[in-house]
C-alpha cells in the first residue's frame, strides 16, 4: 500500500458558510456527536482546548485535512493510528514529503480530521467543516 500517491491540495475547506440545520433533534445530535468526538479524541491525547488555543494557518490546516484523508485511505497507517492512537510522523514524512517538525507542528490537527473523517456517526461534524 506505500504506492497510493500523497496530494498535498487534493481537498480544501471552504471558505462559503456551511447550511446549519435548525431544531432540537438535530441540536441534540450534533451535542452527542460532539461529546463522543471530544472522549475518542482524549484517547489520542488530544486535548480541544488546544486545538482551539494553537490554531495553525489555513495552508496547514489543507495539509493537515489531506494527510488525514491519506490515512483514511492508507491501510498500513490507519491500522497504525487506531493500534497506537498516534500519528507515526517519521513515516509520514517519508512518504508526503513533509518536514517532521511541521507535521509535528500539526499533529493534533491531523488527528482530529483524521477521528472526524473516519467516523461515520459524525455527519454533522463532517458537514460543518465545508470540505470542496
Amino acid at each position: 500500500m506505500e504506492n497510493l500517491r500523497f496530494v498535498r491540495d487534493k481537498y480544501v475547506f471552504a471558505s462559503v458558510p456551511s447550511m446549519v440545520l435548525i431544531g432540537d433533534t438535530v441540536e441534540d445530535n450534533r451535542g452527542r456527536q460532539i461529546n463522543l468526538f471530544l472522549n475518542e479524541l482524549s484517547s489520542y491525547n488530544v486535548i480541544f482546548k488546544d486545538l482551539v488555543k494553537f490554531p495553525i494557518k489555513e495552508n496547514y490546516r489543507n495539509i493537515a485535512l489531506n494527510i488525514a484523508y491519506y490515512i483514511t485511505a492508507n491501510e498500513e497507517i490507519l491500522t497504525m493510528m487506531n493500534e497506537k492512537r498516534a500519528l507515526p510522523i517519521s513515516k509520514l514524512s517519508r512518504i508526503t514529503k513533509i518536514k517532521a517538525n511541521i507535521l509535528d507542528k500539526i499533529n493534533d490537527h491531523v488527528i482530529a480530521y483524521f477521528i472526524i473523517l473516519t467516523n461515520p456517526s459524525y455527519k454533522f461534524i463532517q458537514d460543518y467543516l465545508r470540505i470542496k
